[in-house]
Formats: C-alpha cells, sequence, structure tokens
C-alpha cells in the first residue's frame, strides 16, 4: 500500500504541482530572468528549481541535483540557477558586454543553445555575443568578470557553479 503523505511530499510531485500550476498561479520563478528565453521542458525545469529553491547555495534540497542533471543533458548548457550573471543591465557598458550595442549584432543574433555557440570578441574580448563583433579600441575602467556562457537561452557573462 502506497502512502499518500511520501506521495505528496515527494520532489517529482512538488516538481509536478509547480510546473502544471495547480491550485493557483506560482509566483515569482516565473518571472525570474534567469528562466527568460527558455520554452518548453527546459523552462518548466528552471522555474521549478527556482521554486523549490534550487538556486540556494546553502541549502541542499531533494530533487535539485535531478533536476539539474536532466537540464544539463537536454540543453547541454549549465542551468540558469546554478549561474550568477556578472553584468547588471544598468551597468554603463551592458549593452557593450552583452553584445547588443549599436557597433554589435541584435539582441535577437544573441541565441545559443549550448556554451560553444558563445563566442568572446571585441577590441578587448569585451564581448559576449552569439557571433564575431567588433567594437572600437578604448580603454575601458573595468572588463567583465565570469564567462561567456549560454545561460537562459542567450550568451551571457555568467559565473556557474561547476
Amino acid at each position: 500500500m502506497i502512502r499518500l503523505h511520501s506521495i505528496l511530499s515527494g520532489p517529482i510531485f512538488i516538481i509536478g504541482f509547480l510546473m502544471l500550476g495547480l491550485g493557483g498561479a506560482v509566483a515569482g520563478p516565473n518571472d525570474d530572468p534567469r528562466c527568460e528565453g527558455l520554452s518548453g521542458a527546459a523552462f518548466g525545469m528552471c522555474a521549478s528549481a527556482i521554486a523549490i529553491g534550487c538556486d540556494d547555495p546553502n541549502v541542499q534540497i531533494s530533487g535539485c541535483d535531478k533536476i539539474t542533471e536532466n537540464y544539463t543533458k537536454i540543453t547541454g548548457a549549465p542551468p540558469p540557477w546554478d549561474c550568477q550573471l556578472t553584468i547588471d543591465p544598468s551597468d554603463q557598458y551592458y549593452e557593450r558586454f552583452e553584445g547588443i550595442s549599436g557597433v554589435s549584432p541584435s539582441p535577437a543574433l544573441q541565441t545559443c543553445n549550448t556554451d560553444s555557440d558563445c563566442i568572446q570578441s571585441g577590441c578587448s574580448n569585451e564581448v559576449c555575443a552569439a557571433q564575431n563583433t567588433d567594437t572600437t579600441c578604448e580603454f575601458l575602467s573595468y572588463y567583465p568578470t565570469g564567462n561567456c556562457l549560454c545561460v537562459a537561452g542567450l550568451c551571457q557573462w555568467a559565473l556557474c557553479a561547476e
């Protein structure tokens, strides 16, 4: 005989509950910028992982390892909830560093499926984009930190957990 408590409290039920949105809307993870650009199973796993707290490195949650493993198998990329974006959208060089300024490709050309789709380019290798990008050669007061990676379907500067 299966105990109802173990079914309702297990990680699979919780993930299914969050992905299907049973019992009301799930606030928060659906609006998380780390899941932006994802669709289908990748979006569902991203939203679920953030909703149950997989993005908190100080907490060990049952089921997070399996979600992370499945996400990586499906997408070939690190899960966005394990990544910290290093360039804030309010940064004065954001558009340049993320390859979306007037001298760079349009945001639509920033899409990626794996890290190998992203190219570090620009005069000082300060641009993370889906294609080689030329920039003016000038001294900047600082440069991006992290790695040029495919995070949530876009080439972005980020630090991801190993």
